[in-house]
């Protein structure tokens, strides 16, 4: 499975699993609208590395971390923004969709950033490709 695949299975799932708000997807114009939450996805690959030995057609292994950055209007409080980055968590956690394998989301406060308050989600998820 290439990034690409990988990429478009991830947004897809997010897509269809997730409707507690709007989303903004990498290089993707998207306008927030003033104290209207919505969430940010990226996917990350951090690790690449052959995972068999000495086969023909050897496996390769790649980890990534899904990062989900939910906003919500500030000075409402912490529980919107953790509540919608729980559901995020909820569409990732020990999933298994399209050769992507995901472990256990990690919710956590960010705290403010211009007009908005963040709460993050990741999830470390791996992929295998036969090269």
């Amino acid at each position: 499975m290439s990034f690409a695949d990988a990429q478009l299975a991830i947004e897809t799932r997010f897509y269809t699993n997730f409707t507690s708000c709007d989303i903004k997807y990498e290089n993707v114009d998207y306008n927030p609208q003033p104290k209207r939450s919505y969430a940010e996805l990226y996917i990350v690959e951090a690790e690449n590395y052959r995972a068999d030995i000495g086969t023909n057609n050897p496996l390769h292994r790649t980890i990534g971390i899904i990062s989900v950055n939910v906003y919500t209007a500030k000075y409402i409080g912490s529980k919107t923004g953790r509540t919608l980055a729980d559901a995020a968590a909820a569409v990732f956690r020990d999933a298994s969709f399209s050769g992507i394998t995901c472990r256990s989301p990690l919710v956590r406060n960010v705290g403010e950033s211009g007009d908005w308050f963040v709460v993050n989600m990741t999830c470390e998820f791996y992929r295998d490709e036969i090269h």
